[in-house]
């Protein structure tokens, strides 16, 4: 049997380890806490953003070139075939053939717009306007 003297002693030796071997475990292995999202998130922030489709494959990228904003778009084996974007603050609209041709061009700025529809192989102008 303890005595009072024995109960008291273990009493805080207890609760000093318990408050030591607290401390050390929140500084040897320090955490976050986890909490639920509220549903219906009202923004998401970042510089890039990519899709992907099931098999992992870049299929879509929000971002950023050059300070300018573009939306770019792949087709299923990777090719570039739109690129919507703003260059100096004018918008502007590439659309690609699937060898990396371009097939049609939309510009516009301050002075009017442009449109060029290229070939099939991207050689040549088929027509431009203005």
């Amino acid at each position: 049997m303890m005595t009072r003297r024995q109960f008291y002693v273990a009493l805080v030796v207890l609760a000093a380890s318990g408050l030591v071997g607290g401390g050390l475990s929140n500084w040897l292995l320090p955490g976050r806490a986890a909490w639920a999202q509220e549903q219906g998130a009202q923004e998401v922030r970042a510089e890039r953003f990519v899709v992907v489709d099931e098999a992992g494959r870049e299929r879509a990228e929000l971002g950023f070139r050059d300070g300018d904003p573009g939306l770019k778009m792949y087709d299923s084996t990777g090719q570039l075939r739109l690129w919507l974007s703003l260059i100096n603050g004018n918008p502007g609209l590439n659309l690609l053939t699937a060898d990396d041709h371009p097939a049609a061009d939309f510009f516009a700025d301050e002075d009017g717009s442009a449109l060029t529809l290229w070939d099939e192989g991207g050689d040549r102008i088929v027509f431009s306007a203005p």
